[in-house]
């Protein structure tokens, strides 16, 4: 099945409903911001036919500026891409890792939704990777690996 990053269906085609958890369900959070990955402004450059000139549009601002290497064939194709590879990295600005009581509905690619913590932890993530663990003393519980939704 393909699908848009975060906008996963199921089966019958409906949204894969947001899973919701609090503090209290948590065993253990941590919260890793990247130091390396900004998001400033992405440009993107296109070829326009009747002038023969490539022409740069850009999505975001400030500072870094990361200009894709492919020049594209329109405007709309250079400013989808741009569009894609400044949400990729506002995404991977901040990810969650939650160890939390075990819940079957937690797939990757899904959403969560998390309260409780503290500012800048709370609201909706997307389930990069999810581990599911059945314990020794049947004790189940799931590790999530989460990024900005």
């Amino acid at each position: 099945m393909f699908s848009v990053r975060g906008k996963l269906i199921t089966s019958a085609s409906s949204p894969l409903p947001t899973v919701y958890y609090t503090r209290e369900q948590t065993a253990n959070y941590w919260l890793l911001i990247s130091r390396r990955i900004k998001s400033g402004r992405v440009i993107a450059r296109y070829r326009y036919i009747l002038t023969a000139k490539t022409i740069e549009v850009s999505v975001g601002a400030g500072e870094p500026k990361k200009r894709l290497a492919q020049t594209y064939a329109n405007e709309a194709l250079a400013l989808a891409n741009a569009q894609a590879e400044y949400k990729r990295a506002q995404r991977n600005e901040q990810r969650l890792e939650l160890k939390l009581v075990g819940n079957p509905h937690l797939v990757a690619g899904g959403p969560i939704q998390v309260s409780g913590f503290r500012e800048g932890i709370n609201g909706q993530w997307l389930i990069n990777r999810v581990e599911h663990v059945i314990s020794k003393n049947g004790v189940y519980s799931s590790r999530l690996n989460c990024q900005m939704g």
